[in-house]
């Protein structure tokens, strides 16, 4: 009974939450400063819930706004890129998009080309560092 009971941990919506947490502990443990579950209205009028947004800084006048994504599917992108395009279009604050993206699960390489089409910037989890310095300013 006990492992039927562990097996609930790992189902989607509580995997997915897992992931944005090890996002969460790495934005912390680089001091990078942000909010948690932010909410916004779209041009549409339909809210989106991201999951971290960096405020703009002195070094950088762009907000920062990140999903964390565990498994990354062409359903997924379509619902990212659609969040994206209505919340930028009702904000006058200039801003960018960030998809931090599990890579320990599999990744269609079209979902990838998607992402950067619309502006959205894909960060796979094992290459995070890399934009440690974007992130931070």
């Amino acid at each position: 009974m006990l492992s039927i009971h562990d097996l609930f941990y790992t189902t989607t919506p509580v995997s997915s939450r897992i992931f944005a947490d090890d996002v969460s502990s790495w934005l912390d443990c680089n001091n990078i400063r942000n909010i948690t579950q932010a909410k916004f209205t779209g041009k549409s009028g339909f809210d989106y819930v991201y999951d971290f947004v960096i405020p703009k800084s002195q070094n950088d006048n762009h907000d920062r706004f990140i999903k964390a994504v565990n498994t990354l599917t062409n359903e997924k992108v379509k619902n990212l890129a659609f969040s994206w395009l209505d919340i930028s279009e009702a904000r006058s604050v200039e801003a960018k998009a960030y998809t931090f993206i599990n890579d320990k699960n599999k990744i269609q390489q079209d979902a990838i080309a998607a992402l950067k089409a619309y502006n959205i910037n894909p960060v796979l989890w094992s290459n995070r560092d890399k934009i440690l310095k974007e992130l931070s300013a």
